[in-house]
């Protein structure tokens, strides 16, 4: 049972690296240096002295969201990393971590919400021809 829940946590944490990357790239490219994708309305925010810009907060938080990730697999990997194979009563700290991962409450870190914010935010993309 235990290599299950250390593989759902690798998955996991493989998973929001992805979408780091890919929100990384997006945010790049809505840039005025390279102007190839449009942000949403609905994923992004205005600034105070530059109505106009746009940022891309939802894509920062989806980034930031990879590192918590990847501490939560490295943490259940340092607690089972010292257990022996027949010791269980640790073996309950477990249910944290994956708890954690896969916890569904709308603005959690979880990699479930994660995916779908991304997938939502990358719909709702739109691209542009670049001039050259």
């Amino acid at each position: 049972m235990l290599d299950f829940v250390v593989e759902a946590m690798q998955w996991g944490s493989v998973l929001m690296s992805h979408i780091s990357r890919w929100s990384e790239d997006l945010i790049i490219y809505s840039t005025g240096e390279f102007a190839y994708v449009r942000l949403a309305d609905a994923y992004s925010t205005g600034s105070s002295l530059m109505p106009q810009k746009k940022n891309p907060d939802s894509l920062e938080l989806l980034r930031g969201k990879s590192g918590r990730a990847f501490g939560q697999m490295a943490g259940l990997m340092m607690t089972i990393k010292g257990l022996a194979s027949t010791y269980n009563s640790k073996s309950c700290y477990r249910t944290l971590f994956v708890l954690e991962l896969t916890r569904n409450r709308g603005v959690s870190d979880s990699a479930s919400s994660s995916a779908r914010h991304a997938g939502c935010a990358f719909i709702l993309t739109t691209t542009k021809c670049p001039t050259l």
